[in-house]
């Protein structure tokens, strides 16, 4: 039998006081967790948000995982890249999968304001995300 467990609440690194260290938070936890009889823990969105406080639902960078110094700080809510890679692979070593959850269907944050070719009207679309990936 395989058990999932949501491994973060809303808010939860601010309630915490563990904001940029959630993936430590998470790791530390891993082994007892397999033991426990979890095989699995879904994971909040991984990439950086409108803002380092975001619960990553309002995607800004999809390919900053706490690795550029932008939207207030370089870590997400979460942690950074390192943190993430070393949860993932403890929770490997702990025979435990892992699910992150998604948003691919918009974006938050924008830099700057660009004109709508359709309706001739300012709207805040552009970005200029560091991670480059994002291209303006």
């Amino acid at each position: 039998m395989a058990v999932m467990m949501q491994a973060f609440y809303w808010d939860a690194p601010q309630q915490e006081k563990q904001e940029g260290n959630w993936w430590n938070v998470i790791g530390e936890h891993v082994e007892a967790l397999s033991k426990s009889g979890i095989s699995a823990l879904w994971l909040p969105p991984v990439s950086k948000g409108y803002d380092n406080r975001s619960m990553g639902y309002d995607p800004y960078d999809y390919f900053d995982l706490g690795d550029y110094d932008q939207k207030g700080g370089a870590k997400t809510l979460y942690g950074n890249r390192a943190e993430l890679e070393a949860l993932i692979k403890r929770a490997h070593e702990h025979n435990v999968g892992l699910y992150a959850d998604m948003v691919i269907n918009h974006n938050s944050g924008a830099d700057e304001e660009e004109v709508n070719p359709l309706d001739g009207q300012k709207r805040w679309t552009k970005f200029n995300p560091k991670s480059g990936k994002f291209p303006p």
